[in-house]
């Protein structure tokens, strides 16, 4: 006997959509594990309203039926997105850190993101933005070009204005942050490097 798989309507998609971009659109695996947390504090702040029968439903998905369900979107922001190859000895040299292996970390630990518009024809702006864990304190620089050497700089003028210190960074799998330069950077002031899953 054959199961059926379970089948979820456009209400689903749209809340895990919600809460997927609430996320920083962060993979299906860690958008699960973070979903529980998520779901009280929209829920609480008013940015959530469901049903007890649609939240269980968003409770009880499968990180695999959240792929399937959000792949269209990953389809959409693929679009124009550039793949590059990575150092794959130096890559394997950083370790990957997802949604729940953070406990509680010490202030320091930053996430370090770049955003750019989805044309990259052009003059464009870059912003290269860092958020501590464990404060959600967010600094932002702008980059003309997603380069190397300029986004070791912008860190050391973010670094500079920090109330803290630098302990680590997490950063995605784009070669302007995994690279010799930023590792040599990270190297010099003993800072650690991690890898977020990338999206």
């Amino acid at each position: 006997m054959r199961i059926s798989r379970r089948t979820y309507d456009q209400a689903t998609v749209e809340a895990l959509t919600v809460l997927r971009d609430a996320a920083d659109r962060i993979c299906a695996k860690r958008l699960k594990r973070a979903i529980p947390t998520l779901l009280d504090t929209m829920e609480r702040h008013a940015r959530l309203t469901l049903s007890e029968e649609m939240r269980q439903s968003i409770l009880t998905v499968s990180a695999a039926t959240i792929d399937r369900l959000l792949a269209p979107l990953r389809e959409v922001a693929k679009q124009g997105r550039r793949r590059v190859q990575i150092n794959t000895p130096l890559r394997k040299s950083i370790a990957v850190r997802t949604f729940t292996d953070w406990n509680d970390p010490p202030p320091g630990f930053l996430e370090m993101v770049a955003h750019c518009v989805k044309s990259v024809a052009g003059a464009q702006v870059h912003s290269l933005a860092i958020t501590d864990i464990a404060f959600g304190w967010t600094e932002a620089v702008a980059l003309p070009i997603r380069e190397q050497t300029l986004v070791t700089a912008g860190l050391e003028h973010i670094r500079l204005r920090l109330s803290f210190p630098m302990v680590g960074l997490d950063v995605d799998s784009d070669s302007a942050f995994i690279n010799e330069t930023l590792m040599d950077y990270c190297k010099e002031r003993r800072h650690r490097v991690d890898e977020i899953p990338s999206l």
